[in-house]
């Protein structure tokens, strides 16, 4: 656009024919036309760099020689032609004014001097993969998170004018593993990705964020949008720094990924839990293309058509204190979440033991129902068998009850499992089976544990993805409990943009 506009540019120069008081005489298009100018303002020629200007520096194209030091940019002149010289693109119309070019009418998804920007086309944009490849990741989840980031590209174009990918990895310190302009194609990106290895070393996530954000400015392209996208687990060796020290204008998207995840640093690195996401969904991907398409394209769309069972554990494993404060004060910080997202989410309550009791069927989080809601979800009652609750029935019992006519279930609605519980259960592998049966199906599944020890964990990771757990040891830990659930809150509203 800058060089075609560049072509239409004249600049003054002097000539013999003088104008009137403080006018200038420019050519335009082969007609004279008088302009006001500053006063003692001299011209620069187009073609001879400041040819006319003898005696005082030379300024820049378009711009007027003003001292012996100093450039007049304010009366800067365009050439305009007639409309048989010019190209409207895109369907657009030249429209004259005094027998002169002056605009071509766009089509609605159009814009520009000759409408050759195409608004839903993903504007130009410079995005930054940031790898965190120390000791904490492991290289199950490492590799886990480099095949999911190889999976976002074949829906990129990767050139100049669309997105442009630099890779930086970190640990102690952070390196330019691949700077902007060497990544050419989506297989030149896989391989390039691939051959990042893991690190035994600390994770200085500061470190990595900092040198993506120092990558990105010292290209000073400054009408493109830009991206960082870091892969970790959020678990920093100097917290201080992150949560000190570390801010951006650049968005920072995360995507969590390791046997663990603090969801609270996620948080101060990505100002927001929006802004996290996992390898179970695209929704990196939507969220990215969201942030470079107009707001005029219907390319995304937003869904909050979600069906939600909580399923508590009412064994006796679990404490009184756990299912009469604990439990309850987690219950209400999730429906006021949920109220937030929307009224299009309904919720249904199951408790379980040996056996599972379905509480309530699903119900609509709206206004009208908000005060039963928190009623039913104000206290649970331990049951009276001396048994453990059996994880791997309630899976198979939510896995049919998501597909059923009768209890108000939608097919096509999302579908998201929460479990509240101690997890003391024994890892088997039918509770494997079957959760990995119905992640596949599509149903999401997040735990809260209330035992943080190793067993209880181990089952947890059994149950769930990656960055879909979180364990306390009793307590309401307000910081990482209140993190989690704004994340677990975002996971409810679906974005989509198809393109």
């Amino acid at each position: 656009m800058y060089k075609l506009m560049e072509t239409f540019l004249v600049c003054c120069f002097l000539i013999s024919i003088k104008c009137n008081t403080n006018r200038l005489r420019v050519k335009r298009s082969g007609d004279a036309l008088c302009t006001k100018r500053p006063e003692g303002c001299f011209c620069q020629d187009r073609d001879d760099t400041c040819s006319s200007c003898i005696g005082r520096s030379c300024c820049m194209c378009d711009e007027y020689c003003l001292t012996a030091n100093d450039c007049c940019s304010d009366f800067a002149t365009f050439c305009m032609k007639k409309c048989t010289e010019i190209n409207c693109q895109n369907g657009g119309l030249c429209q004259e004014h005094n027998n002169r070019f002056s605009n071509c009418d766009c089509l609605q998804l159009f814009s520009g001097t000759f409408c050759e920007i195409d608004l839903c086309q993903p504007f130009p944009s410079d995005i930054v993969f940031v790898l965190d490849n120390s000791y904490s990741i492991q290289n199950k989840y490492f590799d886990e998170g480099k095949q999911y980031i190889s999976s976002l590209s074949p829906n990129m174009t990767i050139d100049s004018n669309v997105f442009e990918i630099a890779i930086i990895s970190f640990s102690d310190h952070a390196i330019v593993e691949h700077d902007f302009g060497s990544i050419s194609s989506h297989a030149d990106f896989a391989q390039k990705i691939s051959g990042i290895k893991l690190k035994n070393r600390t994770s200085e996530i500061v470190q990595g964020l900092n040198k993506a954000r120092e990558v990105l400015f010292k290209r000073l392209h400054l009408q493109r949008k830009k991206f960082v996208v870091i892969l970790t687990d959020g678990l920093i060796s100097t917290p201080s720094q992150l949560t000190l020290s570390y801010s951006s204008a650049i968005p920072v998207y995360a995507l969590a990924v390791g046997e663990d995840v603090s969801h609270f640093y996620l948080e101060k690195m990505t100002s927001s839990m929006d802004r996290v996401f996992t390898t179970n969904s695209d929704r990196l991907w939507s969220h990215i293309l969201a942030e470079t398409f107009n707001g005029i394209c219907k390319y995304c769309s937003k869904s909050s058509e979600t069906d939600v069972i909580l399923a508590v554990d009412t064994s006796i494993s679990m404490h009184g204190h756990d299912l009469l404060t604990t439990i309850p004060d987690i219950m209400n910080k999730i429906l006021v979440k949920m109220g937030d997202a929307s009224n299009d989410t309904q919720l249904s309550l199951i408790t379980f033991d040996q056996t599972v009791n379905t509480e309530f069927d699903f119900m609509k989080v709206s206004p009208e129902n908000k005060s039963l809601l928190q009623r039913r979800l104000s206290s649970f009652t331990q049951s009276n068998y001396n048994v453990a609750a059996n994880i791997s029935n309630l899976l198979t019992t939510v896995h049919m009850a998501f597909n059923q006519n009768t209890n108000g279930a939608r097919h096509v609605a999302k579908k998201v499992l929460l479990i509240i519980s101690r997890f003391t259960a024994d890892v088997d592998d039918k509770i494997s089976s079957v959760s990995n049966d119905m992640k596949t199906k599509g149903v999401e599944i997040f735990t809260i544990g209330l035992d943080n020890n190793d067993k209880s964990f181990r089952t947890m990771l059994s149950i769930a993805p990656n960055a879909l757990h979180i364990g306390t040891n009793g307590e309401l830990n307000v910081d990482s409990v209140n993190t989690f659930i704004d994340f677990f809150g975002y996971q409810l509203m679906d974005l989509k943009c198809t393109f």
